[in-house]
């Protein structure tokens, strides 16, 4: 009994210990991608992309491939140059191996609520869809 107890223990532990692991590289994800918007990086940007990317400016939703996506988010930070960003809130949902984050791009011409949504892959994360609602 105490050996059943002790190998149950063990493998709860280590469950645990792997999902803080995926969940600080997960963060570590969406750091990257932050401080590109920040920037307006689009090179450093797309790399974090899926080849398929669902994009939505301004309630426009379109998917589109990585260099067409790199075309339209270097159309976006320049009408729109950012002058700050920052995450609100990072997640994940393990049903589905999707992990999401919302954020908030401040630009002198107007204020952008940002939705990310990626697909976690063992070590692979890529953003499946973006969005940019104008608040």
């Amino acid at each position: 009994m105490k050996f059943s107890y002790s190998i149950t223990l063990l493998v709860f532990l280590s469950l645990l210990g792997w999902s803080a692991v995926q969940a600080q590289s997960t963060r570590g994800f969406f750091d990257e991608v932050g401080e590109s918007l920040l920037s307006a990086s689009v090179d450093n940007l797309v790399k974090h992309f899926d080849d398929r990317i669902e994009i939505t400016l301004l309630g426009r939703r379109q998917e589109y491939s990585q260099a067409q996506a790199q075309y339209v988010m270097t159309q976006f930070f320049e009408d729109y140059p950012p002058s700050s960003f920052g995450f609100v809130q990072v997640g994940n949902s393990e049903a589905d191996g999707t992990a999401y984050a919302t954020g908030v791009l401040r630009s002198n011409y107007g204020s952008f609520e940002v939705n990310i949504f990626v697909r976690v892959s063992g070590e692979t994360n890529k953003v499946i869809e973006i969005r940019f609602d104008q608040e």
